[in-house]
């Protein structure tokens, strides 16, 4: 069986999957391959015509002229499980791009796996293991129940807020709308942003900074939608702009935290020490809220370890 490669289209699971950018040379090389030896296994489709497995395939059959490739179809109950193969076998992503991509896809599984289990309860054969929870399949995939409940509170945020449109202001930010093609000038729902920054080539935030970020912003919204009270001299003018610098100063930090896990040990004692010299400097009251948002965000994290052993 063959499909015209323009007449498909990628599955929504497989949609954000970070694949090769034209022009580079893995993409050159793979487009070269394909003209030279055509597609040797077939792409998986459904019966609409979605692609499951083999997008990046399909994307360079066009690219080599290719108007006819090899495929095969496949039943919707089997899609959860070849999805999550294929996102599984992309080492090159991070904890944090591979829990977003694979939050969705494990809860499907854990239905298919509850189905194929009453399935066999009925016709009276031998049922098989399955984990109890989709959290449970994370656990035996590596991925902690902390990032695949991240991944699923960043989600529910970009789908409550789907219609908000947001003003990116910082220096930061508008770079990076410009680097992806977007306009700073213009507004950007909190998903075009953040989803991007999560999967970002050169410096992929984690789903905490995302979910940090995201929080900000949503502060921000809230105060510019219910208007400012005029000053009175209950606080200075300048009180607010310092209160804004200091939020964006600690939401650009979480934003950097993924930089930490590609420091070798000498580079990660250089940045204990700024660390512990920024930490010296607090305020006393301030030290204090640093603590006990540390111990509460390690207790949660030790019941999540607990959970998984």
């Amino acid at each position: 069986m063959t499909r015209n490669p323009k007449d498909l289209s990628p599955h929504p699971l497989i949609r954000r999957f970070p694949r090769w950018k034209r022009g580079t040379d893995e993409w050159t090389a793979f487009v070269g391959d394909i003209k030279s030896h055509a597609i040797q296994h077939p792409l998986l489709i459904t019966t609409d015509d979605l692609v499951v497995d083999g997008e990046t395939r399909r994307l360079a059959a066009i690219a080599a002229g290719l108007d006819q490739v090899p495929v095969r179809q496949v039943a919707n109950e089997e899609i959860p499980t070849i999805v999550l193969r294929e996102l599984l076998l992309r080492r090159n992503l991070t904890k944090s791009q591979l829990a977003y991509c694979a939050a969705p896809i494990l809860i499907a599984a854990f239905k298919e796996g509850c189905l194929a289990r009453d399935n066999m309860l009925r016709s009276g054969g031998r049922l098989p293991t399955l984990p109890d929870t989709a959290e449970s399949y994370a656990l035996q995939l590596g991925l902690s129940p902390r990032l695949i409940a991240q991944s699923a509170e960043l989600r529910r945020k970009f789908d409550e807020h789907q219609h908000d449109l947001f003003l990116f202001s910082s220096a930061d930010t508008a770079a990076n709308l410009a680097k992806w093609g977007l306009d700073p000038k213009e507004r950007h729902s909190l998903k075009d942003y953040f989803e991007r920054a999560v999967f970002d080539e050169d410096h992929p935030i984690s789903l905490g900074g995302a979910l940090a970020g995201v929080g900000f912003m949503l502060d921000r919204a809230r105060k510019d939608g219910l208007g400012c009270p005029p000053h009175t001299g209950a606080r200075p003018r300048g009180a607010d702009r310092q209160l804004k610098l200091f939020a964006e100063g600690w939401t650009t930090l979480g934003q950097r935290y993924d930089y930490w896990q590609k420091f070798d040990a000498e580079h990660k004692a250089e940045a204990a020490k700024a660390v512990r010299a920024s930490v010296a400097a607090m305020p006393d009251d301030l030290l204090d809220e640093l603590r006990r948002a540390t111990t509460t965000e390690w207790r949660k994290r030790t019941a999540y370890d607990t959970k998984e052993n």
